[in-house]
């Protein structure tokens, strides 16, 4: 099946938008669903019962970097928004 480039998604909005405007289904993360980016408007949300898998996420900087204090608290962020997001 060839797939014509007018619906290729190169982003979770792409996606979002392409499943909320009729042309077909996507796979999308529960964080984005529950974002106020993403979010569920115009979009039908059925879980998967079962579903086990993840996906990891990871920042990187040089280990040289001035800002290596700065970008170490703002993982630490993400990291608890992310825990508190999934947990809720």
């Amino acid at each position: 099946m060839k797939i014509a480039p007018d619906y290729y998604g190169t982003s979770l909005d792409s996606l979002h938008q392409m499943v909320a405007s009729g042309p077909g289904l996507a796979l999308l993360p529960s964080l984005y669903l529950r974002s106020e980016v993403g979010g569920a408007a115009g979009n039908k949300i059925l879980p998967i019962e079962g579903w086990r898998a993840h996906r990891s996420i990871a920042m990187a900087w040089r280990r040289q970097s001035s800002m290596s204090t700065a970008f170490k608290l703002i993982a630490e962020h993400v990291q608890a928004s992310a825990k508190r997001l999934l947990v809720g």
